[in-house]
């Protein structure tokens, strides 16, 4: 829990708006986590999370780098699947000068909770949960303009470069859901690093090993967009099992027993896969899931036919029910077609008249 920091009801502000402390939330990584309240511009209440360095930290240097790059890093993969960036500040001195941001609260709890309540995810609802997550990702691993303090400008500022953002730490804990428990964003960047090359080198621990990627635990020099890949695809397969990734390093998901669709297991095999240059993009990733997602919607929505088209569907059901199709369609209009049948005869017969006084007849050449 947080180290008493803040307590209730401790106001806090900021150049926007003043925030309310409620309770404390829990720890995150190196930083203490808050729930507050505040009024929008309507004036409408709200709650909020406020996520504080931890005072222990305050002198390190490395930490507070990285608890600025999390909030950079939030704030420039805002959308819709990535929770919301609020606000951000310090605190007074007198309650030690911490830096902290604002985002919003999700109060569904994460992914990981949802689980170990309610037991393992049916497909569908892994799936949909997984697609949330990979568009977060595919929008966080696109070129990003940052602000770099080690590049210097003309005037000695801090300049710009462009970057993609790497997660690195994405696991049941560190995806949130709203109130409904239907809906997911990505969370907590305090792991992530701007890569300007597509690629960073692993300068510090792993904060998560069970979802860590191969690349991550062996010690790599380089961390690309393929370990968020891997760890997504950990995600689902858990959430499916309860079967963490790192088992999957002893017994490959291929030789476990699997009860959902070829489909899903072909696309958690290839974010699985121990070579990152093997492995999808986060946007392969989200339209792939999407692909899956519609089928197995499809194939859940009940449809008023005949139970031999069901889920023992076959080409020799297929052909009698086609054929019971026809008999109940040429009963049900039997009354129709007795009355019409006379009538498109007739007009079948003046038809075929007209057009033979109309063409000329073609005389037999004489020999």
């Amino acid at each position: 829990m947080p180290t008493g920091t803040l307590t209730p009801p401790a106001v806090i502000t900021t150049e926007r708006r003043a925030y309310t402390v409620e309770d404390a939330i829990g720890t995150g990584g190196f930083a203490d986590l808050y729930r507050v309240s505040f009024r929008d511009s309507q004036g409408v209440p709200c709650f909020a999370v406020l996520k504080v360095l931890q005072s222990k930290h305050a002198s390190d240097s490395h930490l507070r780098d990285l608890f600025f790059n999390e909030i950079e890093s939030i704030r420039r993969t805002q959308g819709t699947y990535v929770v919301r960036y609020l606000d951000r500040g310090t605190l007074p001195r007198e309650r030690g000068g911490l830096p902290f941001f604002v985002m919003e609260h999700m109060a569904g709890g994460t992914l990981y909770d949802l689980v170990s309540q309610e037991g393992l995810l049916d497909e569908l609802r892994a799936v949909h949960f997984g697609r949330s997550i990979a568009a977060a990702l595919k929008n966080a691993h696109r070129m990003h303009t940052v602000y770099d303090p080690d590049l210097q400008d003309t005037d000695g500022g801090s300049t710009q470069d462009l970057a993609v953002i790497i997660h690195r730490d994405v696991t049941p804990t560190n995806i949130l859901l709203d109130q409904t428990r239907e809906h997911a964003k990505l969370s907590d960047f305090g792991s992530a690093i701007q890569a300007r090359d597509g690629s960073a080198a692993l300068n510090d621990r792993i904060r998560t090993p069970e979802f860590a990627s191969p690349e991550q635990r062996d010690g790599s020099s380089k961390i690309t967009t393929a370990s968020d890949i891997y760890q997504l695809g950990g995600v689902i397969y858990w959430a499916l099992t309860r079967v963490e990734p790192v088992q999957l390093l002893t017994k490959p998901l291929g030789e476990r027993e699997w009860s959902h669709s070829r489909a899903l297991k072909d696309l958690l095999s290839s974010m699985l896969a121990l070579n990152p240059g093997e492995r999808p993009s986060a946007e392969a990733v989200e339209s792939k899931l999407e692909e899956i997602a519609l089928f197995a919607k499809g194939s859940n929505v009940p449809v008023a036919i005949p139970p031999l088209l069901g889920p023992s569907f076959s080409m020799p059901r297929f052909r009698l029910a086609l054929a019971v199709w026809f008999i109940v369609i040429a009963i049900a209009t039997y009354p129709i077609v007795s009355v019409l049948s006379p009538l498109a005869i007739q007009a079948i017969e003046s038809l075929t008249e007209l057009v033979q006084n109309r063409v000329p007849s073609v005389s037999k050449p004489q020999n």
